[in-house]
């Protein structure tokens, strides 16, 4: 395949997986394991207030992910007042157990065309890379998945200290890529930190939009789903 990208960098999270339970399932079956038996369009309730908290605490600390430390505090506080507003007791302790919860290969699963893309793009020769804000545990969850075999690297700013937000982990993933940042695409669902982070190191950012909602003034390429990359190559 003759293409002037050499590369193609991945964020994880709503790009590559995606959760098989909504929070508040996840919720409910913790609450229920520990002798809370609430009913679930309650917990549905106070979860759709809890998102807007969630939001507005993650703008303010984008720096969060550049430590396990910081991102298993900043969820484990954030749930902990979720299980407080629902009048249970050691909220914390249940906060402790949804963040350790999360960390399941079981919770997690590919989009429905991401195999069968990853391992067309490795057989054509292109290298592959992924690059996410997550906790220090994302490697071993993308190696229960299956998508490690055809992954080069995997970038995860809690175990490189830095985040999408600043240059420097893309500038990581041009090392481990060994090619220069015109050559590398990525892709990913979030606008201020995948297309801004990725556009300031030089790569060419193209942003996913599976529900649509993008506004049509977006400064940058958007698909629909991650099939369409093959238009850019």
């Amino acid at each position: 395949m003759s293409s002037r990208y050499k590369a193609i960098l991945f964020d994880v999270g709503m790009t590559l997986i995606q959760p098989r339970f909504s929070d508040a399932e996840i919720c409910a079956a913790i609450c229920a394991q520990h002798g809370h038996s609430l009913p679930l369009a309650q917990i549905e309730e106070e979860m759709s207030n809890f998102t807007d908290t969630l939001v507005a605490r993650y703008r303010e600390q984008g720096d969060l992910w550049a430590s396990e430390e910081g991102v298993r505090e900043f969820f484990v506080q954030l749930y902990a007042e979720f299980f407080e507003a629902l009048g249970l007791p050691q909220p914390r302790e249940l906060a402790a157990v949804v963040y350790q919860r999360a960390q399941h290969p079981e919770n997690w699963s590919p989009f429905p065309e991401v195999m069968g893309l990853l391992a067309e793009l490795k057989e054509r020769g292109l290298i592959l890379g992924v690059v996410s804000d997550w906790g220090d545990w994302l490697p071993d969850l993308l190696l229960s998945l299956g998508l490690t075999r055809y992954l080069d690297f995997v970038i995860v700013s809690a175990v490189v200290g830095a985040t999408k937000s600043t240059p420097h982990i893309f500038q990581l993933a041009l090392q481990r890529a060994g090619v220069r940042a015109h050559e590398i695409l990525y892709v990913g669902d979030t606008y201020h930190t995948d297309i801004l982070g990725a556009r300031a190191a030089g790569l060419r950012p193209i942003l996913l939009d599976r529900s649509g909602s993008a506004p049509t003034t977006v400064d940058c390429p958007v698909i629909g789903g991650l099939e369409e990359i093959w238009e850019f190559l």
